[in-house]
């Protein structure tokens, strides 16, 4: 990759012409540029990126990479596609390999185009394969940092007990019983509440 970036920064340089032809190019090209300080390049590259074709087989990549490097148009971008083609996506090629970091941009979409159940077992099975892949030790370390990001309040108690069932000791029991309560008698028992 830096035989790559170095070949496309010179030809750059010395060429004063870019022809990104794919969001990998440009990806490779901003890092070059942001580096070696070229911000005409820089700028060729978020150009491209605000126009490059998104689907499911290369949004996660793209999330992925936008977040690391901060590039938030792309970030904005990716959203987007992912709050329109949310079902698609989680069944995409690289959704299994992202990061943490990666999945919490999901579930911090509000209006994404499936249920909180389905966003749920899909992380689940991200968790799992972590665990496969010995990424981690287990379900719950692979899903801790995620926990925060899920949306309890949006389901019902019979899929909250689904999701217990699933995960086994993941949640506190207290945390379990407050969502719980919740769930069942919303009016009464605030979300959090013991």
């Amino acid at each position: 990759m830096k035989f790559l970036i170095i070949l496309f920064h010179f030809r750059y340089l010395y060429g004063d012409a870019t022809s990104l032809s794919n969001e990998i190019e440009a990806l490779n090209a901003w890092i070059a540029a942001d580096k070696y300080c070229v911000p005409k390049l820089k700028q060729e590259c978020d150009d491209f990126f605000c126009n490059c074709p998104i689907s499911s087989s290369n949004i996660w990549e793209l999330l992925e990479n936008a977040v690391f490097l901060s590039l938030a148009p792309l970030v904005s971008r990716c959203k987007q596609y992912l709050e329109k083609h949310t079902e698609s996506s989680l069944r995409g090629e690289g959704f299994l390999e992202t990061k943490t970091e990666t999945i919490k941009q999901i579930l911090d979409i509000s209006s994404a185009k499936a249920s909180e159940l389905v966003l749920i077992k899909s992380v689940i099975h991200w968790g799992r394969h972590k665990v496969d892949t010995g990424e981690a030790v287990s379900l719950t370390e692979a899903l801790k940092p995620l926990l925060p990001h899920i949306r309890f309040g949006a389901l019902t108690a019979w899929e909250f007990w689904e999701f217990l069932d699933e995960t086994n000791d993941l949640l506190e029991q207290s945390d379990a019983l407050s969502i719980l309560k919740h769930l069942t008698k919303p009016l009464i028992y605030a979300l959090g509440a013991a």
